[in-house]
């Protein structure tokens, strides 16, 4: 079998990806309702007109900046369970959860603080919408939770969507520490880690 032939990024990728990374920069800055499409050209190196192009409306940019962080955190998440193997307890695996959500959320950069900051801001049907789209993220989150409790690693009485909801504030919330220096992520991960676990 010949070796796969690697992926050659085309211009349109790249000029996607500049988009995506404009307009979290913009909604960090700005939130949602400040955001504004020109300057998101502009931090593209597009001219407002290109960017209708690859996107119609404010709302669609904005799900797809939300939406393409979300992806990326659910697939490092299921990669990084799978890496634990299959005799690993619901409790390994929900410490290596909150681990992997916290880091790839700073790997994502701009993204993730953008996510951080605009998804609970957002008008309501975009919010469903995005919501929506989180849904096997959010579900693979549950499914851990329920799985921690059913082994006795987490308070059986605990409300999982209430759990989980906490837990998205305080791993985000490490978004702080962005600009100090690695250890002082990986403590305030692992605080939160014995935290929940009381250990």
């Amino acid at each position: 079998m010949s070796p796969a032939m690697p992926t050659r990024e085309t211009k349109a990728t790249r000029t996607r990806a500049r988009i995506l990374d404009s307009a979290a920069a913009e909604l960090v800055e700005h939130g949602y309702s400040g955001s504004s499409l020109r300057r998101i050209a502009e931090g593209a190196d597009l001219q407002p007109g290109s960017l209708y192009f690859h996107f119609e409306t404010k709302d669609e940019l904005v799900l797809e900046v939300l939406r393409d962080t979300i992806a990326r955190a659910t697939k490092d998440l299921r990669q990084a369970i799978d890496d634990l193997g299959p005799q690993a307890t619901p409790g390994e695996q929900l410490r290596t959860a909150i681990a992997a959500h916290t880091r790839s959320l700073h790997m994502s950069g701009v993204r993730g603080s953008a996510v951080a900051r605009v998804a609970e801001t957002l008008p309501p049907a975009l919010r469903r919408r995005y919501a929506n789209s989180a849904t096997s993220y959010t579900r693979l989150w549950n499914q851990l939770l329920i799985a921690a409790q059913s082994a006795g690693d987490l308070d059986s009485e605990l409300d999982v969507r209430a759990v989980r909801d906490l837990l998205f504030s305080a791993m985000n919330g490490t978004l702080a520490y962005r600009d100090q220096a690695s250890s002082r992520i990986e403590q305030a991960t692992q605080t939160l880690i014995r935290l929940v676990f009381r250990v």
